[in-house]
């Protein structure tokens, strides 16, 4: 599951702003932007710039914040005005220059988000490669790093998003726990568009560490709160290994050796919880193939989207549902498709027509009613094309 380029914006800004000096005309300013009011925050900006000795020695850090707070809030004009500001300033020594090059980054952000083109990506990526050759990372570098890549996947500029990807990673980890998630991501990310340029196995069987390494990070997590975004991701992760397990299967390929671990693997307590049980020994397997929750009889209006089987697309989606004793499944939830466009919305807006029915080593005083159970629907588009669903 992809997720947008500004999905993490929000949640993150406020708690990585250097805080400007709580002088009293920028008091509000500031109060604003941990609130995260950027529109009032920006509002404040504008007003209070004109009133600022400009020869202040924090003047530079001040035009920074505002030309953040100015994008945050979509006002792109006086972001790249206050960026401007910072990248044209006489100020010496290691802080001044590192916040030239932070505002360089917002200046080609601001120009990017005004016109996305080629050239305003490559200017972006540019300033975004330099700034983070600085340690640390700040978040406007990091919305800088999340525009390119959004770039790169849109048009399907794969090499490129590759290298926008591992950077944005590598970048990232060095934020420690607060930017996990998004590492993880970006991780996730350029594994997909590596597979996108060759169809290599490598890229599968990191796919298939990297599920270990989530699924650790959930248990290991010190909080409820971090280990239920690390399970979001987790499910991203697990969707597109599998994704590509098809894929390479259909190239006859030879599978990762740890394929089946999942169901081997015996889950600690906060697995079950977050994770969920992905298989029960003969009712769902974390394999289950399309023909094994049958919606209908004729494939014209079966569970296959339409669109995906014509352009021979291959797909995974795993879902959290409840079934009850008689095999229905009435409330089934996404957690992760791969890809999400064409296989999560067709399965779930079918799902009247789910039938659930018991494995062969089912045996006859066990029910089929579950809670909160999780199973993966693989879509192979090869079984399509030599077995009816029945």
């Amino acid at each position: 599951m992809l997720k947008s380029p500004r999905f993490w914006m929000i949640a993150a800004a406020a708690a990585c702003l250097v805080c400007i000096p709580a002088s009293a005309d920028i008091k509000t300013f500031n109060e604003k932007m941990t609130a995260q009011d950027f529109k009032g925050a920006a509002a404040e900006a504008e007003a209070t710039w004109p009133t600022l000795d400009k020869s202040r020695d924090d003047i530079a850090i001040i035009a920074n914040e505002f030309g953040f707070a100015s994008y945050l809030a979509g006002d792109l004009a006086a972001a790249r005005t206050f960026a401007q500001f910072v990248v044209d300033s006489r100020a010496t020594g290691l802080e001044a220059d590192q916040l030239r090059v932070t505002s360089m980054v917002l200046l080609r952000l601001a120009e990017y988000a005004e016109a996305p083109t080629a050239n305003a990506r490559n200017n972006l990526y540019s300033a975004v490669r330099f700034s983070t050759d600085v340690p640390g990372i700040d978040m406007t570098t990091y919305l800088g790093l999340e525009a390119v890549l959004a770039y790169d996947l849109k048009t399907s500029s794969w090499a490129a998003a590759v290298d926008s990807a591992r950077l944005a990673a590598t970048t990232t980890e060095r934020g420690g726990r607060d930017f996990m998630v998004r590492s993880r991501r970006f991780r996730l990310l350029a594994e997909v568009a590596d597979f996108m340029l060759s169809n290599k196995k490598p890229n599968y069987d990191n796919l298939d560490a990297l599920v270990d390494v989530v699924r650790n990070e959930v248990n290991a997590a010190p909080t409820e709160a971090e280990a239920e975004e690390m399970t979001e991701i987790y499910w991203d992760v697990f969707a597109w290994r599998d994704a590509l397990r098809l894929h390479l299967e259909a190239l006859n390929i030879t599978r990762s050796k740890h394929e089946q671990k999942d169901e081997e693997t015996s889950p600690a307590e906060r697995d079950t919880r977050l994770l969920g049980k992905v298989s029960d020994h003969g009712l769902f397997s974390t394999n289950t193939r399309v023909r094994e929750i049958m919606l209908s009889r004729s494939r014209d209006t079966g569970l296959y989207p339409s669109q995906a089987f014509k352009n021979g697309m291959q797909g995974v989606v795993v879902l959290k549902v409840d079934v009850d004793k008689n095999g229905k499944v009435p409330n089934p939830r996404v957690l992760a498709a791969a890809p999400e466009k064409y296989f999560g919305e067709s399965l779930v807006s079918k799902h009247r027509r789910f039938q659930v029915s018991p494995g062969e080593t089912w045996g006859p005083t066990r029910t089929l009613q579950r809670t909160g159970h999780v199973i993966t629907v693989n879509f192979p588009i090869q079984q399509f094309e030599t077995a009816q669903l029945y």
